[in-house]
């Protein structure tokens, strides 16, 4: 099951960014990251270990020449989104991999996969109103805002690590 939602998960990255550099006419852009997707779903099928961090980094690039580019974020941001998704479930597929024999997989596969649609879901809505939304703040509120950000995510792994107990 996550070799199909890793397929999934990399098509998807790769259509959303190509689409985002396509409609903005930027054709040349928009052929590079199809090639690069391309890429991806070859080393994921002849399982070249370094394949997916090297596309993970070159889509970030991607991504941020896109702002660069004033590429609307709706096509970067679930693009972005997509290319971290694959990049977490080719490591997670991986691992089982290596691991051999792990006792009572598909279950395991299924939990992780939920928790990792709500991750998703949750950054495509949040990012998707972070784009909508300007607010001017100063220095101190950025900083206490950022603390409290690092604070509620450290209480959120801690809350899914216990809850995988």
């Amino acid at each position: 099951m996550t070799r199909r939602v890793l397929l999934a998960s990399t098509v998807l990255a790769t259509g959303f960014l190509a689409a985002g550099f396509g409609l903005h006419d930027t054709w040349n852009r928009a052929l590079l990251v199809l090639a690069a997707g391309a890429f991806w779903l070859l080393g994921q099928r002849l399982r070249w270990r370094w394949a997916a961090s090297t596309a993970l980094i070159f889509f970030a690039l991607v991504a941020v020449l896109g702002i660069w580019l004033a590429v609307p974020g709706e096509w970067l941001l679930p693009g972005w989104v997509a290319a971290l998704s694959a990049w977490e479930l080719e490591h997670l597929a991986r691992g089982m991999a290596d691991a051999g024999h792990v006792e009572d997989a598909p279950d395991l596969e299924r939990c992780h996969l939920r928790r990792l649609l709500i991750v998703d879901g949750l950054a495509v809505l949040l990012g998707g109103l972070a784009l909508r939304i300007e607010v001017e703040v100063g220095f101190g509120a950025a900083f206490v805002l950022a603390l409290l950000a690092v604070f509620g995510l450290s209480r959120a792994i801690r809350f899914l690590r216990h809850e995988g107990d």
